[in-house]
């Protein structure tokens, strides 16, 4: 990213700031205790030297501090007792006359968009994060007050005080710097199908459809083609009088999503009914506060495994693509 690239990209930042006042777009920051609220499955428990997996406990900690829990994700919800979070302790506060796993304090060791992990009386407690469609079937369009963990950067997070970009070097280090190895790797890839999960903001539940984009690539001719599907539709489900938009630009930056400003955050281990991979994980912004988190796999170039689009305000989205199926030639 040259110096007129900056440039370019501060003007933006400008007219970006002066729409984001002239159309009243909120911003909101969303603190540690917003990333626990959700619905989490126990998955493992080590206590006293002793490993406990294939556990299925469901705990749902709703916003306004209701705490809820089931025996599965196919059991019934009952109401478990309250919870709150304090930040400065790092401490998970949980009461209830309904079981001892329910009450008490729980120091949290690790917190991501997937994973939660406390300690709480010796036993570090392993949980995985769920949506309200995971939950048993006629549960799932039941209204459960859930917030999920939204991206709280903004566009000033890139740049310094000076209103220079922070970020240069990270091009160098994303995963995918083989044009060949993309196009070599993808030849025997017909299909990549995601699980296209938008938020409902009134009722705190998901709504999800499946999303399968079309993969065409020949080393040969140097070309390559893979479906944007990443708006929220595919070439299976347009809607009315729309064209599935062209997609052929391989050497952009992070094709198949479009180039922006971005920041390389760390690596992570995304399992899925496609597999289990090794990602880079990359944080964008886009025009309106709009914001990206794209997880890269590593070793499968120009296929992601998971994007969460985050766009604030009261016209804004929330919706989450994970990737479900590698459809290869046949």
């Amino acid at each position: 990213m040259d110096k007129t690239t900056n440039q370019i990209k501060t003007t933006m930042k400008h007219i970006s700031i002066l729409l984001f006042l002239l159309f009243a777009i909120t911003t909101v920051s969303h603190a540690q205790q917003s990333e626990i609220t959700g619905i989490w499955q126990l998955s493992k428990v080590i206590a006293e030297g002793e490993t406990y997996d294939n556990l299925k406990a469901i705990y749902i900690f709703e916003d306004g501090g209701l705490l809820k829990a089931a025996r599965s994700a196919e059991g019934d919800l009952i109401d478990a007792g309250k919870w709150e979070f304090d930040e400065k302790q790092n401490t998970l506060i949980m009461s209830s006359t309904l079981d001892k796993d329910f009450n008490g304090n729980a120091t949290v060791t690790k917190l991501t968009d997937n994973e939660l992990i406390y300690e709480k009386d010796n036993a570090l407690l392993h949980f995985n994060r769920l949506t309200a469609a995971d939950l048993k079937p006629e549960k799932k369009n039941t209204a459960v007050a859930i917030s999920p963990p939204r991206l709280d950067f903004t566009e000033a997070d890139f740049f310094d005080e000076n209103g220079e970009y922070k970020y240069y070097d990270d091009e160098q280090k994303l995963p995918w710097q083989d044009i060949n190895a993309m196009l070599m790797s993808l030849e025997n890839v017909r299909h990549l199908v995601y699980k296209y999960s938008k938020l409902d903001e009134n009722t705190g539940t998901f709504d999800d459809k499946t999303l399968t984009a079309d993969v065409t690539s020949n080393f040969s001719e140097q070309t390559l083609s893979i479906d944007f599907i990443f708006y929220g539709f595919d070439r299976y489900n347009l809607p009315e009088d729309v064209a599935m938009p062209s997609n052929e630009e391989y050497t952009n930056l992070l094709y198949p999503e479009e180039d922006n400003t971005f920041r390389i955050v760390g690596t992570e281990q995304i399992s899925s009914p496609a597999g289990t991979f090794d990602c880079t994980v990359v944080e964008v912004v886009l025009s309106f506060e709009t914001r990206k988190k794209l997880w890269m796999i590593n070793d499968k170039p120009g296929i992601y495994a998971k994007i969460i689009t985050d766009k604030p305000g009261k016209f804004g989205q929330y919706a989450v693509f994970e990737l479900q199926e590698i459809q290869l030639v046949e």
